[in-house]
């Protein structure tokens, strides 16, 4: 496959991305009213504005266009600069503050590095923009998960949030495979290849733990096992994304609906979610109602000239 339609790839993902991200988002409310929403399944009202999750998302393609690969130095300063010119999007104080010192020159390396004590970040922000990497590379799973690791890098140096970076990435490598008839879409052998391919760490035992755990159980007995996004780290917002995936229907609204019900990092949740689902149905099938409600991505981002 040809660049062109590995963009293609990517940019479906980041569609799905953006508009699980904008759906989740609206549900930051208060907690009664989001269960009613959730409950009646009514759409929140127009417009819906996405977060930090779909910028960095569009970083994350942009790059892609230009290098056909991850290069660190550009993205960190995509990030930087977008940051920079909407810094209210969401951002958690650790990522404003990095990409802050990033946009005065500062060494973005020893940044992440010496994040939360020098343990470096276990967020889940590397997790939530992984996706299209791995709808770009899908016909190469190691190049998918170094490639995941290396986009992680920049802002997440623990080895915890870049596992489950990779997780997501190999995940919609799968799901790209499977919805081009490379091979027959197995929940259980989507759960297996992700364990396979995700280096030991604490999100890669929660994973484990998602793979036991029947389809059908109460939502309040799965989010005690994995959690739901509410610590902002990989090991709790990345296993309860792939749980809802390996367990959905083939149907993005009622796959996001379940998403949000968790009601702990809504919109990361539901952005990492849309971002595979996208993967699995296609374009054809992402829900028109809700496309009409989302703020649209960049015109830029669909040119088939390369980013400058």
């Amino acid at each position: 496959m040809n660049h062109q339609k590995r963009i293609e790839q990517a940019l479906l993902s980041l569609k799905g991305l953006s508009l699980g991200d904008a759906f989740g988002q609206n549900f930051f409310i208060e907690q009664d009213k989001a269960i009613e929403l959730i409950n009646t399944r009514q759409l929140p009202n127009k417009p819906w504005f996405y977060t930090d999750d779909t910028v960095m998302g569009i970083s994350i393609v942009d790059t892609l266009k230009k290098f056909e690969q991850i290069d660190q130095g550009y993205l960190v300063q995509l990030f930087a600069q977008r940051y920079m010119e909407e810094p209210n999007r969401g951002y958690g104080s650790n990522a404003a503050r990095t990409l802050r010192k990033i946009s005065e020159k500062a060494d973005w390396k020893q940044l992440s590095i010496n994040a939360f004590s020098g343990v470096g970040s276990m967020g889940n922000g590397g997790a939530m923009r992984a996706a299209p990497i791995g709808a770009y590379f899908f016909d190469d799973y190691q190049k998918v998960a170094h490639q995941a690791k290396v986009s992680c890098e920049v802002t997440h140096a623990h080895p915890d949030a870049q596992a489950g970076t990779i997780a997501i990435a190999v995940a919609a490598a799968y799901c790209v495979r499977q919805r081009l008839g490379l091979l027959p879409f197995n929940s259980d052998k989507l759960l297996e290849t992700v364990i396979k391919l995700t280096p030991q760490s604490d999100t890669l035992s929660r994973i484990k733990r998602a793979n036991q755990i029947p389809f059908d159980s109460r939502l309040d007995y799965v989010i005690s096992l994995l959690g739901n996004g509410s610590h902002l780290c990989s090991y709790d917002t990345v296993p309860i994304a792939l749980w809802f995936m390996a367990g959905r229907e083939c149907s993005f609204e009622n796959t996001l609906w379940n998403s949000v019900a968790v009601l702990g990092d809504r919109d990361t949740i539901c952005a990492i979610v849309g971002s595979l689902m996208a993967l699995v149905v296609g374009r054809e099938k992402l829900p028109k109602t809700w496309i009409e409600r989302c703020e649209p991505l960049p015109s830029s981002l669909y040119s088939s000239q390369k980013v400058t």
